[in-house]
């Protein structure tokens, strides 16, 4: 009786590692066939970067340290890591291997960042002189404009705009009566006029002044040109200011990183 038990029980045994040995044959056949290595065709075996291994002459992968040494049947071959998304990366696979691209990139993905540009400066009228190293000169006397222009650049990402002002007070303090009017010409070639508003500037010691204003963002586009022109009357009695030099004007907005 314990006779038949052992010989049952070996005969089971045996019979359970021959399953088992034939399973693990066909996982390894079924993952050889459905399973790709990507070779990398960029970087050295052995970079750091890439997922290296050795394949045999039958398929078979073994996972190895970079830098390893494969046996002389075997090839060096090597897998891309993931792919981030976010990288602007795409990968694509099928059953002979994968592909690497580059995406289109999001804004969102890109991020934004205050930029600036500058704008030219012109004088307008003959009133108006040129001040070598100092820019364009307003008289105190007489009416006097000085124009300037900027573009908004295609990478803008909506918000308000700040113009920056430079100015450089020559001789007496005080206010210089100044009249700001801007006009634009829209992307699509529509020309508008955003109005007139009062530009006075008024500082109480001499040297460099400097000052910003805003322009709505519903009133800028990508690609928007704008015109800017300060006219200022030095013959009104409220005007109390010597010479007024604008040095440089300057513009911010929020664009793509």
């Amino acid at each position: 009786m314990n006779s038949k038990k052992i010989k049952t029980f070996i005969f089971l045994h045996k019979k359970r590692s021959i399953i088992i040995a034939f399973v693990t044959i066909i996982s390894i056949a079924i993952f050889a066939n459905f399973t790709s290595v990507v070779r990398a065709s960029f970087g050295t075996w052995g970079d750091t970067s890439l997922i290296n291994a050795c394949q045999d002459s039958r398929g078979r992968v073994i996972l190895v340290a970079p830098g390893t040494s494969c046996n002389t049947s075997e090839t060096q071959v090597a897998w891309l890591k993931d792919v981030d998304a976010g990288s602007g990366l795409n990968i694509s696979r099928n059953s002979t291997g994968a592909t690497l691209s580059v995406g289109t990139l999001t804004n969102a993905q890109l991020g934004t960042i205050t930029k600036i540009v500058t704008a030219s400066l012109e004088g307008w009228n003959s009133e108006t002189t040129m001040a070598p190293g100092y820019g364009v000169r307003m008289m105190s006397t007489g009416s006097t404009t000085v124009g300037y222009t900027f573009a908004i650049p295609y990478d803008y990402q909506g918000g308000d705009i700040t113009v920056r002002e430079w100015y450089l007070v020559n001789d007496a303090t005080g206010t210089a009566k100044i009249s700001r009017n801007t006009n634009k010409v829209s992307s699509g070639g529509t020309i508008s006029s955003l109005g007139s508003a009062s530009g006075d500037l008024t500082v109480s010691s001499g040297g460099d002044a400097y000052r910003t204003y805003t322009i709505s963002s519903s009133n800028v586009t990508a690609g928007d040109i704008f015109q800017v022109l300060l006219a200022r009357n030095g013959d009104d009695s409220a005007d109390t200011m010597g010479r007024l030099d604008i040095r440089a004007i300057a513009v911010e907005y929020t664009g793509i990183k």
